[in-house]
């Protein structure tokens, strides 16, 4: 029983540090992302039969190269 309770506590302290460590990692991997959404955005218009223009806004997503 004491080892539960010992668990939990050292969840509980640590937890700040992986929320702060997983900021990091995504923040990190943000302009991956971006990269990601305008491609698939593009496709989806492609798909559409829509003509893609470089820099032309998508809804609240605008496209630069």
């Amino acid at each position: 029983m004491p080892k539960i309770i010992l668990t939990i506590k050292l969840i509980l302290i640590l937890a700040p540090f992986m929320g702060f460590l997983l900021t990091i990692i995504f923040y990190s991997h943000s302009s991956l992302n971006q990269h990601i959404a305008n491609t698939l955005s593009i496709s989806d218009d492609i798909s559409r039969g829509r003509e893609v223009i470089t820099g032309r806004s998508m809804g609240n997503l605008e496209v630069n190269y």
